[in-house]
């Protein structure tokens, strides 16, 4: 037998030697992947449905699914996000704008006496929650805003007057378009202001009523 006749069988016979593993190996590999798609399959059918969101009432007293609570907006949702918002008071007038074609902010001004001190409290929605934070951000050009109400709230106070001689702040929230602006004749009397008389509602009860805290005996 010459050599390239041995060559040649050794080859057939090594390849007959491997045919059978040569041919399990996809039937296993392929198994082994049925049997994970299966089981991946088997476990999402198993896997419980979400529970429903629970109800809740919300800011305007709809009893509602958690996630169906609309949005505050409106003098309600004004009234709503600021509790010392009294838009019936004397002492609160609505701020009219020129009808120019664009879209305007819900806007009142709230007269404040502190101190025997006149002060003003502007309290607003505005039409459009990134367009507000802009334009605050472009009012107090320069001035770095402090973040407060866990987060949730950026305020602007401005160290230098007005061009009437007023010092003024404003507070806004971050998720939200509501904003609330005061201006007294000092940096102590308006501060004061906004500590004493200007209160806000928690962001995590802005679209859902707090529950109602047990009353105590005694």
């Amino acid at each position: 037998m010459t050599e390239p006749d041995r060559v040649r069988r050794g080859f057939w016979a090594t390849l007959l030697r491997w045919r059978a593993p040569i041919v399990l190996i996809p039937l296993i590999l392929g198994l082994g992947y049925s049997g994970t798609v299966g089981a991946q399959m088997l476990w999402a059918e198993v896997q419980p449905d979400p529970p429903p969101a629970p109800i809740v009432t919300c800011w305007n007293d709809a009893v509602e699914a958690a996630d169906e609570c609309p949005t505050p907006t409106g003098v309600p949702g004004l009234r709503w996000a600021f509790p010392s918002f009294k838009p019936g008071s004397a002492a609160c007038k609505p701020v009219v704008y020129p009808d120019n074609g664009n879209p305007r902010p819900l806007e009142y001004t709230c007269r404040q006496r502190i101190s025997g001190t006149r002060a003003t409290v502007n309290y607003s929605e505005r039409s459009d929650l990134e367009r507000g934070l802009n334009y605050f951000a472009n009012r107090y050009d320069g001035i770095r805003p402090a973040r407060t109400g866990a987060g949730t709230r950026v305020v602007y106070r401005d160290p230098s007057p007005r061009k009437d001689g007023t010092y003024e702040l404003t507070v806004a929230y971050t998720a939200y378009p509501f904003a609330v602006s005061v201006r007294a004749v000092n940096e102590r009397l308006r501060d004061a202001v906004l500590s004493d008389v200007v209160t806000f509602r928690p962001e995590r009860f802005m679209l859902v009523q707090p529950p109602e805290r047990p009353r105590q005996d005694g």
